[in-house]
Formats: C-alpha cells, structure tokens, sequence
C-alpha cells in the first residue's frame, strides 16, 4: 500500500477507471466465447465447439485471468481511496472483494479443465468419448456456478463501498445509494431466484458503473479528500 499512498485521490480514481475497462475486455468470456460454445444440455456439441474453436475458447479463459487481476488492483486502490471515510469498513469490504477475486481464479481453473481433458491425452483413453465430452460438460457448469458464488462476495463488497461512498465527503452522497444496489448480487445464494429475477438482477451494475463513469469524468475532489483524511488521521504520504 506504499507505493498507493503516494498516488493522488483523484489518480487514484482515474486508475480504477482504467482497470474496469480492463474487467470490460474480460466480459469477451462471458458475453461472447461461452455463448458460442456451450449447447446446454449437449455434452457432444458442446465438446465439438471447444476443439474446433481451440483459439477462441483459450482467450476466453486468458480475458476471465485478466479480470480477475484487473480487479484486485480495483480492490487495493479503493482500499486506500475510502480509507479516510473508515478504515476498518474499507478493510473489511477489500477482504470480500479478495475473496471474491480468489473463488473466481478458481472457477477459471475449471473453465480450462474442458480444454484439458478433450485433447488426446494417452491416460483418458480409458474413458469412453462420451464421458469425457460429459465431463467436460460438467466442469464449464462448475465454473458457472463457482462464478455465481463469487458474485455473493461481490455483492457485500459493493454495498460497504456504497456506505463508504455515502459517507465520503469526496463524492456525491446519491452514487453511494445506487453503488449499494449492489446487494443484488445475493440473489445468487439461490440460484432459482437468480434466474426467475435474471432481467433484474443485471441492475445490480448500475450503480458500480455510475461510480466509474463519475471517477473518469468528474474525479475525486481532492480538497475534500485530504480534509477528511487529515481528519481521520489518515497517512497520505509515505
């Protein structure tokens, strides 16, 4: 956190507009390889889409790593960008958002088992090949589900940041109310329901993006910032 502290308030905010453009790429996985490869319910085509789109599916996993990385330098920055508001709440929000980051490095994990298995690898010629499609079948569900996982962790994270947003004196107090709709994300503790609100859970953005959208074009009042961490007895140089 050093080499942070030595970065301005309003950098600081800019940073972490870049690095959502970042998390931006990585939704290339999300909204573009897996719906052109996954055939729900069919492990064969499924498998066909994976060897015969080798390339794309490979850059789907690197852009899901790529988000991941991108978001733990989000999570250290707001750490020390809303450390002046409370350190102990930033702390804790920076831990789920860590937790969160980590569950999805693993669901990456088993989006790359697919891959891995249906190649001819001498030790799986013991499987028939549809068990093998099966099971790669299984291990694209996981990751799915390990990613919904995450969004729980996500969903506690964005809802201290909304309070911390609410009660800096650096950002408008309205943008911490939308950031905390963030709470949607808990909709994923039970899948039926996240599914039976899916046209609505999406929302749960709205506000994290706003946020963004504030930091790139408005920025942080650096005034204010320093007032209140001189406030909280907040270190702002090293």
């Amino acid at each position: 956190m050093a080499q942070i502290a030595q970065v301005s308030p309003r950098l600081m905010g800019r940073m972490v507009a870049v690095c959502y453009f970042v998390l931006a790429l990585a939704g290339f996985d999300l909204f573009f390889v897996l719906p052109r490869i996954v055939v729900r319910g069919n492990a064969a085509a499924t498998a066909t889409n994976i060897l015969s789109h080798v390339g794309m599916f490979l850059a789907g996993s690197a852009a899901a790593l790529l988000g991941v990385a991108a978001y733990l330098v989000v999570t250290a920055l707001w750490y020390r960008l809303y450390e002046p508001v409370n350190r102990t709440l930033s702390l804790s929000a920076a831990y789920f958002s860590l937790t969160g980051c980590i569950i999805q490095a693993v669901a990456v994990v088993f989006h790359l088992v697919p891959w891995m298995i249906l190649v001819d690898k001498p030790y799986l010629s013991t499987f028939k090949p549809e068990q093998v499609q099966a099971l790669a079948l299984f291990f694209l569900n996981l990751y799915g589900q390990t990613y919904n996982l995450s969004l729980v962790f996500f969903s506690f994270y964005l809802l201290q940041i909304g309070y911390l947003t609410y009660r800096s004196t650096f950002l408008p107090r309205w943008l911490g109310v939308v950031v905390a709709l963030g709470v949607g994300w808990l909709a994923f503790l039970y899948p039926p329901l996240a599914r039976a609100l899916s046209p609505y859970v999406g929302l749960s953005s709205v506000g994290e993006l706003l946020l963004i959208g504030w930091l790139a074009v408005k920025g942080v009042d650096e005034q204010r910032w320093y007032e209140q961490a001189a406030a909280a007895g907040t270190r702002v140089t090293t």
